[in-house]
């Protein structure tokens, strides 16, 4: 009788112990052909298999929010397999009580991010992107405050209206050498973002794209690009130098407007393009005050403008085989468009498993030629239109 109770006793204190004890659970399921998971220890939400994360019109039918809210969500993985981020599908994860969103990583079989996907995760971290990423939607990285590195997203060719809208504390951001547009208020409120290169094959910059760069001393605008949108630098109050090439036909009102450390304007055609080009309303203008407004440069103010500045296109690659050209073997820096004499800085990072070999001549037909550089990160002198790999 006496060794029953005992067992009872015994049996009942491991109940209570395993009643008082911690436990991970697992929940999950699929939306199409993708599965999700949630594992309550680590509090991440992962998703694999094949196929596109779909579109919600309202976040609230995501059939994950539920978990991530009660339990919170500090990291999101997106598989191999995976070709799609939909639209809402990791818009502002977890609680500030159970933990929010601060880190997210994207496979290389990804190509698109969807509209809002990862909109108002205002604890996000860092972002390691695909590097077969080639859409990043409007406003998909909007308004995640704290966001302060990208990395990867080698095969990025266009980038939505407000995709990193207000992404106040992000300060590195290698945009790829493929890059064709940049939309409307893209980067807007960057305001720690400095020694971004605009790349050379870049045809389009919206509105209000770089709006209040703080960071940004120059910029050299692509050849490629023939229209200036409406406000798109201003208020970068640290800008020196602007080089435009000579084919932009417009340039919107107050383009480089409140850029109050502007010194220099060199413009690629003659002085007589230049007058012809239609410009907006104080396109290098000054914010006075309530009552006088915004005005035109005083003469104690004026720009330096430069006619006729020869320019040479620098364009970089992170290559794997020698033809074709795959971009994919690590993170390039310096493409862009600049002032033929000018010394510039290249550097070459490596993906994880790659090793730096040596930059080399890129020819047009037969791909990559000659070794042209030893060390992964060189200062050159560009005289010619240069591509390397």
């Amino acid at each position: 009788m006496k060794l029953t109770r005992k067992i009872l006793a015994v049996a009942l204190s491991l109940v209570m112990l395993a009643l008082c004890m911690p436990f991970a659970f697992a929940e999950g399921g699929t939306v199409g052909s993708v599965t999700w998971n949630y594992d309550s220890s680590s509090k991440t939400l992962t998703f694999s298999g094949s196929g596109a994360i779909p579109d919600y019109s309202n976040p609230d039918e995501r059939p994950w929010r539920s978990i991530c809210s009660s339990q919170g969500c500090l990291a999101v993985v997106v598989e191999n397999g995976v070709t799609d981020i939909g639209v809402y599908a990791c818009y502002m994860l977890g609680t500030k009580e159970k933990g929010k969103l601060q880190s997210v990583t994207i496979a290389d079989s990804v190509v698109t991010i969807g509209r809002s996907a990862f909109q108002n995760n205002d604890d996000l971290l860092s972002v390691s992107l695909g590097n077969k990423v080639k859409s990043i939607g409007g406003s998909a990285f909007s308004q995640c405050y704290k966001l302060k590195t990208v990395t990867g997203g080698n095969s990025v060719e266009t980038i939505g209206s407000n995709a990193f809208y207000s992404c106040q504390a992000l300060q590195s951001l290698t945009l790829p050498s493929c890059l064709k547009s940049i939309g409307n208020y893209a980067f807007e409120n960057c305001y720690k973002l400095e020694g971004i290169m605009l790349p050379a094959g870049l045809n389009t910059i919206g509105d209000q794209a770089f709006f209040k760069n703080y960071k940004m001393t120059a910029v050299s605008i692509p050849a490629g690009v023939t229209a200036i949108g409406s406000q798109t630098f201003f208020g970068c109050d640290n800008l020196e130098t602007v080089s435009i090439p000579g084919g932009v036909t417009s340039i919107g009102a107050k383009a480089f407007a409140d850029c109050t450390a502007l010194k220099t304007v060199n413009f690629g055609g003659t002085e007589s393009q230049w007058n012809a080009i239609p410009k907006g309303e104080y396109v290098f203008g000054i914010w006075r005050s309530t009552s006088e407004g915004y005005t035109e440069r005083t003469a104690s103010e004026a720009l330096t403008l430069n006619f006729g500045v020869a320019s040479a296109t620098l364009t970089l690659y992170a290559s794997t085989v020698k033809k074709p050209i795959t971009n994919t073997g690590g993170t390039v820096i310096g493409n862009g468009t600049y002032e033929v004499g000018k010394q510039i800085t290249i550097s070459a990072v490596p993906s994880e498993g790659m090793a730096f070999d040596g930059w080399y001549n890129v020819h047009p037909v037969d791909g990559i030629t000659t070794k042209k550089f030893s060390n992964a990160t060189e200062t050159i002198t560009l005289t010619e239109n240069m591509t390397l790999a």
